[in-house]
Formats: C-alpha cells, structure tokens, sequence
C-alpha cells in the first residue's frame, strides 16, 4: 500500500536545481540519499564495491567512443535491505547492501555496476531531468509516496 504525507505541497524537492546540469543533479541525489539511507561501512562490503568500481572504471577510461565515458563513476554502498541498484545523473551509481550480500563473489558484483555504469554511458541518466520537470507539478506527498514505494519493493 501507498502512504503518502498529507501535505499537498511539493516540498519533496524543495531545494532540487530543477534546471541544473548533470552534476549538481548528482550532487543533490547524493546528498539526500546518503541522508536517508546510511552509507555502508564495514570493510569487507566497502572493499569489495571500491575494487570492482576501479577496475571498471580502468576499462571505461579506454572507452572508445568519444565523450561516452568522461570521468570516473563513483559506486555508493546504501544501507537498502532490498536487493536493488540504480545509477542517477552526476558521478555516482548505487547498490544497495541488500543485493550486494547476496553474491558470492566479485563478478556479479562487476556485472551490477557495469550495468549501472551502463546507464551513464549510453546516456539514460540524462532522460532523469525532464522527468524531474513534469514531477515539479505533482504534490510532493504522492511523489514521496510513490518514491518510497518503487525503493522498498523488489524486482
């Protein structure tokens, strides 16, 4: 079920560069995600993320195709009991604790962030801002709902 404040303002974004590039977008995300949800620090799990994003990052730096690749991604460990990843605009891709405790190993690990870092690459973050747009006019209590909703629920 879907619970949402009672507020009918949009004050979910309240402080949200609508119109901001890329990386203040980013930046923004980054920001109230690691708010709400804790970054994950016990070694082994931080470790892991750090080696497989640096050898990903390493491939990526010789990406062929100009302007695909510009910088490095940087993977962030939430502490999301559901076994989730996403990538938003700006530097950083996300994998919850949920998913990554799940394998055993470092190649599945690989091919969750090389599949979010896909989306950078192929430029599917870029479509988030438009959308940020039209949310603009939606209450921010059904956004906030709906949000919630979409990150506690499995695939």
């Amino acid at each position: 079920m879907i619970t949402t404040p009672s507020n009918t303002d949009n004050d979910l974004f309240g402080d949200l560069p609508f119109d901001a590039d890329d990386a203040t977008l980013g930046a923004w995300f980054h920001r109230h995600l690691t708010a709400r949800f804790a970054l994950e620090t016990e070694a082994w799990a931080t470790d892991q993320v750090r080696r497989v994003m640096a050898r990903l990052n390493a491939v990526r730096a010789r990406c062929p195709v100009r302007g695909a690749c510009p910088f490095a991604l940087r993977a962030e460990l939430l502490w999301i009991g559901e076994p989730t990843a996403f990538a938003l605009p700006g530097r950083y891709i996300y994998i919850a604790r949920g998913l990554l405790q799940e394998f055993p190993g470092d190649e599945p690990v690989a091919f969750v962030l090389a599949h979010e870092a896909a989306h950078h690459d192929l430029g599917h973050v870029r479509r988030v801002a438009p959308t940020l747009k039209m949310l603009q006019k939606v209450p921010g209590g059904v956004v906030a709902g709906l949000l919630t909703e979409a990150c506690t629920r499995p695939f």
